[in-house]
């Protein structure tokens, strides 16, 4: 866009943006782009906007599809830098999402209710959790919830912002977006138990072991800090042994996920003279066993209470879509409703709970 736009009267300036949405028109997405943004930030153009309002030389709805707009943008830029979430993030990296479409028992109608604080479900009855049929896998309904949000802004409060060059719409979008993140990712790790989901952390189909205790002076204690560095090497390799006998030792856990605490413990305590420390040492033990395929040994702030009694948790596993899938349907943006002195923008989007679709590859162990 030319930047000398700003300079010209406010009517110019939002002459040249009704026109840059007109059939045939050359102006580029990244100039509209910014004609939005400065329509949102400056005083004088959205004062001249209320005012075409007021007179209906501009339909409140045209305000709208700007916002609407912002919001899809604002979205690519979110993505870019988004907030680590481990949940969320490793099911995306490892492509464990199954997407779900809607279907004839979605009932869509009903995702008009949208709340506008928190992500939250849409409904609490059990007759509206829709199904997405069987599925050649494994020959079981899968139970798929549907969720809303919303933003909503007021043309005061739009003025205000202009008044200050402030972004709220940039800032309550990243902001709609992070809630859905978050709430998507505590879904994978604990689900919905009210609306029949497990999640990871909670799963009846994840086996969770007690580590066996120290025979030295410690004992019965459990806890690595009461072992002898040999005793938390074996615990590690128990970890992955337990998981490849029970698929007949045919498959070794990619992925040993252990709380941080833990993780610092072993990555700083030292085994024999030469300074090596545990994991080191296990890690290198490892390398000459059958234990081939652990790819991941990562550590997790969480897992330091993750635990019955908020006490650690260790997890080793095959995060692989033969073993482990989620249904999604990533959020949705509807069209933006227009409500006299009001704007809002909803959102929607579906989650069904974790699913292991094999037995035994999984196991979480606690007393660590």
């Amino acid at each position: 866009m030319p930047r000398h736009l700003l300079n010209t009267a406010p009517n110019d300036f939002l002459n040249a943006l009704q026109s840059s949405y007109a059939v045939g028109s050359t102006v580029t997405e990244e100039d509209r782009s910014e004609m939005r943004r400065d329509l949102f930030t400056n005083r004088s153009l959205f004062d001249a906007a209320q005012t075409r309002m007021q007179n209906s030389e501009m339909d409140a709805s045209f305000i709208g599809r700007l916002l609407g707009d912002r919001c899809i943008e604002v979205r690519y830029e979110y993505e870019e830098d988004r907030p680590n979430l481990f949940f969320l993030d490793m099911f995306r990296n490892n492509n464990l999402f199954w997407e779900i479409k809607p279907g004839i028992m979605a009932s869509l109608s009903k995702s008009m209710d949208y709340a506008a604080g928190d992500v939250r479900f849409i409904g609490d009855k059990v007759d509206d959790l829709p199904t997405t049929g069987a599925r050649d896998e494994d020959y079981r309904l899968h139970k798929v919830k549907y969720y809303g949000k919303s933003v909503e802004y007021g043309r005061l409060e739009l003025w205000q912002a202009s008044c200050e060059g402030r972004d709220i719409v940039n800032d309550r979008i990243r902001a709609a977006y992070l809630d859905v993140d978050e709430f998507e990712n505590d879904l994978i790790a604990t689900g919905s138990i009210n609306h029949g989901f497990y999640g990871f952390l909670n799963h009846p189909d994840i086996p969770v072991i007690v580590l066996p205790a120290t025979t030295g002076p410690l004992a019965p204690a459990t806890d690595w800090p009461s072992k002898t560095p040999n005793e938390v090497m074996a615990d590690l390799q128990l970890m992955v042994d337990t998981v490849r006998s029970a698929s007949n030792y045919n498959l070794s856990p990619d992925t040993l996920i252990v709380p941080d605490m833990r993780y610092s413990f072993i990555n700083t305590g030292q085994i024999g003279i030469n300074g090596e420390s545990i994991l080191a040492a296990w890690m290198r033990q490892a390398a000459n066993l059958p234990t081939g395929g652990l790819q991941n040994f990562v550590p997790f702030l969480p897992y330091d209470t993750a635990a019955p009694g908020n006490l650690p948790m260790a997890t080793a596993g095959t995060f692989d879509r033969r073993f482990i899938e989620k249904g999604l349907m990533p959020i949705q943006q509807l069209e933006t409703q227009t409500h006299a002195l009001k704007w809002k923008i909803p959102f929607v989007g579906a989650s069904g709970g974790v699913e292991i679709k094999r037995k035994g590859r999984f196991a979480s162990f606690t007393g660590l």
